[in-house]
Formats: structure tokens, C-alpha cells, sequence
């Protein structure tokens, strides 16, 4: 091989070498610059995709398996296809219907369908979102017959994505705003009904969570036509908060009590992990967490039987809150995080692939994308001054 030929190829290694220089040790870097609440992340949706391989119609394993996965931007369209055809069975076969009076099956449903791009009202020729609407024969919305908790999922449901936008829609979010905004308890918190004596943490977080973009957008809450002024929502809103901040102590109790602490905090746009008035919660949630992906439900001091088991709830749960706090974090809407998931059922089973978060490793992608014509240049160039030199 002459001088010449040995020149270029040494020429294009070293270019090789400078354009790997650049790219892997990025990767690296993203790599051991994960926040922890990342890594937990991640390691939490891994374990719902081992933990749960075939999702169905349900309060867990199901709904909100799908809803943290979709939101993550997790693209597996067979695993999605799975739940997909469980929850249009069951409706199609009760026309349908989910339940006659708990508004809360079809607002878990509407929140897994439309992280997906699913249209929830226009699903299959069927609409999900329609019964958070239905009313009794005494003209009372039927979502707040279930307790606070229908209420507040059916308002979040309906803005998930915007759906009825229109007065029958509007005239639904005022009923449940008021209602809402007009049962809280004296110390701030709300309860599951009024018939029930007790401050619950988890309903006070969903309601918060309900009542948040109406907090941030008085001009949303006047689109209702509303009773709650502004100042009276806020007001609500703001006491909810110190209630959080007295009932703290043995990290609110539960897991799920926790996260519903911080994905209320995400919805306000404020700081789980140092918020002014409420202090840490985000430390609070990572105190049920076992390793490897898996929560507990219940702090192993607590003398519960179950006390620090894996469960599932905890786990699904616990990935909507680090899902909150990542919405936080890069200051957008928390259903803004799954727009990047479209449902194609066209995409044949033998092209799926899952590759967990769409921004996995993309430093990767790109580095491979340009190394991969430079190797082939190489060899282009290596075969054609050979030639060359043999004829010489």
C-alpha cells in the first residue's frame, strides 16, 4: 500500500474517531446526569410493561397502566392494541356502557385514550367522554353521585383533552367546579362525601388537581359561568395547601396519598420537591419506593400486614406523580407529555418495537446515523485506491 493510499485512510479513521469523540461520550454523559427522580422514572415504567403484559379494562393493571406509559411517550402499539381491544369489548358488548352510575370507569378510560391521540368521544363510533354528562331523573349530574372524587375526575376527564368545549361541556365544569369549591371542610381538606366524617388527603390532592387550571386562568373559569368567583376558587385552593403542609408527617400515610399531593402541586405549577408553603413532597413519595421500579403502598413501620409489598396501585400511582414533576420540570401542561404518541393500528405486528421513552437515547440514533456512511466511505475509498494502485 503506497504513501498516498495509507494517507487517506489514515485521514478518514482520524475523522471517524473526532465524530465518535463527540457523540459517545455525550451519551455517557446523559447517562450519569439523570436526575434521580428520572432514573426512578424510568425504572417504574419498565416494571409496569414486566408487571403488566397484557393491560385490560381496570382499576389497575389497566387504565392507569396505559395512561403513565402513553404520557411517557413509550411507543408499543401491540401492547397498546391489547387494552385497546379489552376496553372496546366491553363497551360494545354493553353498549357502551361502563357502569350506571360510576363516572369514574369512564373518566379513568377517557385519561388512558387520550395520551394515546385517541379522540375519546369519537372511539370506535362510540363516545367515552359523553356519560361524564348523563344526568339522573332528577336532573343531577350522575358523576357526583359516586362522591368528590367522580366529580373531580369527570372535570379532569373533560379537560384531558378539551372535550365539550361547548355550552353542554361548560355547563357540566361550572356544576362541578361549584360543587367542588362549595364542600370543602373547614380545615381545608375534603372528604369523599358529605356523609363521611374524615379529611382525605388523596380525594383533597384530586380535587386540587381538578380545580388547578382554573386557579391559573380566571378567564377559564368565567368561559363556565361558574358561581365560584375567582378569589373564592383560590381561596379554596390556597387552604388546600396548608392543609397539606399540617398533615405531612409519616409521609401523608400512603403512597398514593403522596402523589397526589405532588401532581396537585405539578398541576399549580409549583415545586414538589420545595414548595414554599407545603415544603417537600416529592421526599415523601420516594419513601415508599423499593427498588427496582417497585412501591409500596404502606411504610413498612406502619404495622399494616401489607406494609412495604410491592403493589401495583403504588406503582402506577407513583409513575403519575415523576411523570407531574417531569411536566414540571420542562414547564408544560402535564397531557402536553403524550402528544407524542399516536395510535396506528395499521403498524403491522412484526414492524412494533418498544422503545420506552421516545427521548431514550438519542444521542445514539445520531451518532450511528453518521458513522455508518463514513465506515462505508471508508471502504469505498480503500477498494478504489487499491484498484488504482494495482494498475499502477
Amino acid at each position: 500500500m503506497n504513501f498516498k493510499l495509507r494517507k487517506n485512510i489514515i485521514s478518514i479513521i482520524l475523522a471517524l474517531v473526532i465524530v465518535a469523540g463527540f457523540s459517545v461520550p455525550c451519551i455517557a454523559a446523559e447517562d450519569t446526569e439523570k436526575s434521580f427522580d428520572k432514573v426512578l422514572l424510568e425504572d417504574t415504567l419498565k416494571y409496569i410493561k414486566q408487571a403488566v403484559p397484557k393491560p385490560s379494562y381496570g382499576v389497575v393493571s389497566g387504565e392507569w397502566s396505559v395512561f403513565d406509559r402513553a404520557l411517557s411517550g413509550a411507543i408499543d402499539d401491540e401492547w397498546y392494541s391489547i387494552y385497546l381491544d379489552s376496553i372496546l369489548g366491553i363497551l360494545k358488548e354493553n353498549n357502551g356502557i361502563l357502569h350506571e352510575r360510576k363516572c369514574t370507569e369512564y373518566s379513568r378510560v377517557v385519561m388512558a385514550l387520550t395520551p394515546l391521540g385517541i379522540d375519546a368521544n369519537h372511539f370506535n363510533g362510540l363516545s367515552v367522554v359523553a356519560h361524564l354528562l348523563d344526568k339522573d331523573e332528577k336532573g343531577d349530574y350522575v358523576a357526583n353521585w359516586q362522591g368528590r372524587n367522580g366529580t373531580a375526575y369527570a372535570l379532569i376527564a373533560l379537560d384531558c383533552g378539551g372535550y365539550f368545549d361547548n355550552k353542554d361541556g361548560q355547563d357540566a365544569r361550572a356544576n362541578f367546579i361549584d360543587t367542588l369549591v362549595f364542600s370543602q371542610r373547614e380545615n381545608g381538606s375534603w372528604s369523599i362525601s358529605d356523609t363521611i366524617d374524615y379529611s382525605d388527603i388523596d380525594v383533597t390532592g384530586i380535587i386540587v388537581q381538578a380545580l388547578a387550571p382554573y386557579y391559573m386562568d380566571e378567564q377559564k373559569l368565567l368561559n363556565t359561568g361558574a358561581k365560584a368567583t375567582s378569589a373564592e376558587l383560590k381561596a379554596a385552593v390556597d387552604k388546600a395547601l396548608v392543609f397539606f403542609k399540617e398533615n405531612s408527617q409519616n409521609h401523608y400515610g400512603s403512597v398514593e396519598a403522596a402523589t397526589q399531593v405532588v401532581i396537585a402541586l405539578c398541576a399549580l405549577g409549583r415545586d414538589p420537591s420545595n414548595d414554599n408553603v407545603v415544603g417537600n413532597a416529592l421526599e415523601s413519595v420516594y419513601a415508599y419506593y423499593l427498588g427496582d421500579g417497585q412501591w409500596t403502598h404502606l411504610l413498612k413501620d406502619s404495622g399494616a400486614a401489607s406494609a412495604g409489598e410491592v403493589n401495583q396501585m403504588a406503582v402506577e400511582q407513583a409513575a403519575y406523580a415523576l411523570l407531574a414533576y417531569s411536566a414540571y420540570k420542562q414547564e408544560k401542561d402535564l397531557f402536553d407529555l403524550g402528544t407524542r404518541v399516536q395510535w396506528h393500528s395499521t403498524v403491522s405486528k412484526e414492524n412494533v418495537r418498544d422503545v420506552g421513552s421516545v427521548q431514550d437515547k438519542p444521542e445514539l440514533s445520531i451518532s450511528f446515523a453518521v458513522l455508518i456512511p463514513l465506515v462505508l466511505i471508508l471502504v469505498y475509498l480503500v477498494i478504489r485506491f487499491k484498484k488504482k494502485n494495482e494498475r499502477k
